[in-house]
């Protein structure tokens, strides 16, 4: 019920299994490194270590905790209470996966800017597995079924003709297949550190997914981290100085992100996103 866009309801649906990858990164850390089936409730900071408290066993002992843990981190709620994610206001998004279609472009049609501050579209995730998805700014009130809602943003990208193709993928999608939330975002925060815990990703900055970054950003946080860590001063100093540069990084994603979002229509759009994507390419942080 509160699945945002990148949880783990969305990833059964969005994401390819890559088990070569996941032995790659396990066998790196150490399996026996690797709790399963637990999470993580909060902290408690000390001089010397940070407590790391779990749902169902004893504290763990640590140098350092990292909160990687999304939009809704219990990281993040530890370390600055009252950081809840909020919702961003008519904004929603609906998707489903379901077997490839003959009339489908196999290069797919990820993103087409539509009327009305909706923009879609599908992708192939896999042999035989289609991706669609529709989001609308300003959704409105959302009358009907699942189905019925996404058809009725789908509509708007697919004038003129265009997209009968996505149109016939969502009527043929059964209703329990259909994923929609809205979409959260993370407030912006006072803090993303301390002198032994660091929040990195959607747990320190989590916004909107239309200028498809999330990812992208959570990867140079990681890299920015590793290489302060890796520096010859102590914790607390290198997260210090993470914290400074990639917020300072961040204030420009936010209002790239703002700019993409108001755009007026798909030409403006694709002007703003073009730049945003040029600057997150030719600014990009050296670890």
């Amino acid at each position: 019920p509160r699945c945002p866009w990148n949880c783990p309801a969305a990833r059964q649906f969005l994401t390819v299994p890559r088990p070569d990858l996941n032995n790659l990164l396990a066998d790196t850390l150490g399996r026996d490194r690797i709790r399963l089936g637990t999470h993580v409730t909060g902290f408690t900071e000390h001089d010397t270590h940070v407590d790391v408290h779990l749902a169902d066993a004893e504290p763990l002992r640590a140098d350092l905790l990292i909160g990687a843990d999304g939009v809704y981190s219990d990281v993040r709620a530890s370390m600055v209470p009252g950081s809840a994610a909020v919702g961003h206001a008519g904004n929603y998004a609906w998707r489903a996966v379901l077997p490839s279609g003959d009339d489908e472009r196999p290069e797919g049609t990820f993103v087409t800017i539509g009327a009305a501050r909706t923009r879609g579209g599908y992708t192939r995730i896999a042999k035989g597995r289609t991706m669609w998805w529709i989001g609308q700014f300003d959704a409105g009130e959302l009358v009907g079924s699942k189905k019925d809602r996404a058809l009725r943003r789908a509509r708007n990208v697919a004038e003129s003709g265009w997209h009968g193709e996505l149109l016939r993928m969502i009527a043929a999608t059964p209703e329990e297949s259909v994923l929609e939330n809205q979409i959260m975002l993370v407030p912006e925060l006072e803090r993303w550190t301390t002198h032994r815990v660091a929040l990195i990703g959607d747990a320190a900055h989590g916004l909107s997914p239309h200028i498809a970054a999330g990812g992208t950003l959570g990867m140079e946080d990681a890299g920015v981290l590793r290489a302060e860590l890796a520096s010859a001063s102590g914790t607390a100093a290198a997260l210090a100085r993470y914290e400074s540069a990639r917020r300072a990084r961040f204030a420009q994603v936010r209002e790239h992100s703002v700019a993409v979002e108001y755009a007026n229509g798909a030409a403006e759009s694709a002007e703003r996103y073009t730049a945003f994507t040029h600057w997150m390419l030719t600014t990009a942080p050296t670890t």
